[in-house]
């Protein structure tokens, strides 16, 4: 509750207490869980409606500020967690909320066209319609750091759950296109939807540790081609929020990696203990500790994505049920 900054001009959701800010992908990701399964509905809505004022050149910056004049650099991934978010409310407000179609689908759809548009590094498309982020001056995921440490992952490129967020948000879209009779724009995103899935099929699933590539960069790349095999937790991310994106064996042996490498009793690791660089300790300089972060520290909120990853492929499984119960509860 004390997280919940809404009934202010610039309505937030508060990252952390006491020294985060207003950071718009934790806003987005957190959104279904602190308004809309509360029935917060007013809320959920003051928070997406000062994300969208927030945005810059069709996109969504890292914070949402009070200050008018203050401008973030723009987040990729927050960018395309609004689609999860705005997928999420419509199941709460349906189709036709004045919101969604008046604000929320028009965002939508200036992002999703930005994208496409060439030229572009924050948010692009690569030749096979999987989508990019090449940005060297903002952070692109949600797992970067900028300590300068030579093992703190950029993850420029091509980034697994970009490519979920980018699949899954394209059918949001395309959903709704429909239902605003907007048919143009629906085939379009339908049409990137498929590509991006069929590109995935062929791209990301490494044999070797069967699990899918955290990251990938083409040959042609300035910096040179990359196949990130890392286990981290970025792929279950990718396995909750577009489960299409895998077969169910690729989706079985992605838990089954899961449990045995990143589970824990209070949240799922950034990264395997056995991968170079691992840190499993939150101590040390500033810049040790923020490393830290994103090398192996265990995440209290993926155990969510865990959990909905399992009970979509064991739906009836009871003791599955009370296990994650359990968990969560601990947690």
């Amino acid at each position: 509750e004390q997280l919940c900054a809404d009934e202010c001009e610039h309505a937030a959701v508060v990252s952390g207490l006491p020294w985060l800010s207003a950071l718009s992908r934790e806003q987005a990701i957190a959104l279904p869980g602190l308004y809309l399964v509360r029935g917060r509905i007013d809320g959920a809505r003051r928070v997406l409606s000062s994300l969208v004022r927030a945005m810059r050149d069709d996109l969504v910056p890292r914070r949402v500020r009070s200050a008018a004049t203050a401008v973030d650099p723009p987040s990729p991934d927050a960018t395309l967690w609004l689609f999860e978010a705005v997928r999420h409310l419509t199941r709460s407000v349906g189709l036709g909320d004045e919101l969604v179609r008046g604000t929320l689908y028009p965002a939508l759809c200036r992002i999703f066209h930005g994208v496409l548009m060439p030229g572009k590094t924050v948010l692009s498309l690569s030749p096979d319609g999987l989508v990019a982020s090449g940005d060297e001056e903002v952070a692109l995921t949600w797992i970067d750091t900028t300590t300068g440490s030579p093992v703190a992952p950029s993850r420029r490129g091509l980034a697994v759950e970009l490519q979920a967020l980018w699949s899954r948000g394209c059918e949001t879209l395309a959903m709704l296109a429909a239902e605003y009779g907007d048919r143009a724009t629906a085939e379009a995103a339908e049409a990137a939807c498929e590509r991006t899935r069929a590109a995935f099929s062929q791209r990301f699933w490494c044999e070797a540790t069967r699990y899918p590539y955290d990251c990938l960069r083409d040959p042609d790349d300035a910096d040179g081609p990359i196949l990130d095999a890392s286990i981290r937790a970025n792929a279950l991310v990718a396995l909750d929020v577009d489960p299409a994106l895998f077969e169910r064996w690729q989706a079985s042996a992605i838990l089954d990696r899961v449990r045995e490498r990143l589970l824990t009793v209070r949240g799922v690791r950034s990264l395997d203990p056995e991968q170079p660089g691992y840190r499993g300790e939150y101590e040390g300089t500033f810049a040790e500790r923020t490393l830290a972060y994103h090398q192996g520290l265990a995440w209290t909120h993926l155990i969510g994505a865990y959990a909905r990853a399992s009970l979509r492929l064991a739906p009836n499984d009871f003791d599955l049920q009370e296990g994650l119960r359990v968990r969560i509860e601990e947690a």
